[in-house]
């Protein structure tokens, strides 16, 4: 009997260990030098062993201590999006409530959708009408990827999330890169960064299928001349 409970106590111990080691993380804010992931607060990385930044659907807040859960992240309850205003886990994925829509400045925020639907006119408009306005304006066909026209901000990242409208054309934001598999602009990972998919690896200059995601970590593909090992 007592080395059962020996047993046990052991197992439970390794358990605690190899999650606190999951979790590690530092105390190196948003935007500033690092040298490894481990340097960073939770839920950022180092890029390109340079400078923190916040892991792909986080985004820091203004004060660059916290990495803000953002919509579209991964998760299996609600209190991982705890971090997003008026947001839930729906089908394993960050989005917003009931009635809120995502704000096209800041998208750890949720808005009343009603605030986006209050137009400005000299006539008083009805409850049905104003409905109807909003359901026209989000059955309305927009840019699906990045190069794809658009007329201001929201046209492109209500679609991708991390995008703009520049030039009348969809373009992720600086550091970011537009992926085919999931169709949104993702935050590229160069060599060494941590990963979890291929096709979040892109060399520094944002040349794509060179890198391979393998072990957790960004590295080059084999026999590949376009990517040097040294």
């Amino acid at each position: 009997m007592r080395r059962l409970v020996v047993f046990f106590c052991l197992v439970i111990v390794e358990f605690l260990l190899c999650s606190a080691q999951e979790k590690q993380h530092g105390t190196v804010l948003f935007g500033d030098p690092c040298e490894r992931d481990v340097n960073c607060i939770e839920h950022a990385y180092c890029r390109i062993q340079r400078i923190c930044q916040c892991e792909q659907y986080y985004a820091p807040n203004p004060e660059r201590t916290i990495c803000l859960a953002t919509a579209g992240l991964s998760c299996v309850d609600d209190f991982t999006c705890g971090t997003m205003s008026n947001a839930v886990c729906r089908q394993n994925v960050c989005t917003c409530k009931d009635a809120f829509t995502l704000d096209i400045n800041n998208s750890s925020n949720c808005i009343s959708s009603k605030l986006l639907c209050r137009f400005s006119f000299d006539i008083r408009i009805t409850d049905e009408l104003m409905k109807k306005i909003c359901e026209r304006l989000e059955n309305s066909v927009g840019p699906s990827k990045e190069g794809d026209a658009c007329q201001k901000r929201d046209d492109c990242e209500e679609a991708m999330e991390r995008a703009i409208c520049i030039d009348n054309k969809c373009r992720c934001i600086t550091g970011l890169r537009f992926v085919n598999e999931t169709g949104k602009c993702i935050q590229a990972r160069g060599r060494y960064n941590s990963c979890t998919k291929d096709y979040e690896c892109f060399l520094d200059d944002g040349t794509p299928n060179v890198l391979q995601c393998k072990n957790g970590e960004c590295v080059c593909r084999d026999n590949d001349p376009r990517c040097s090992k040294g």
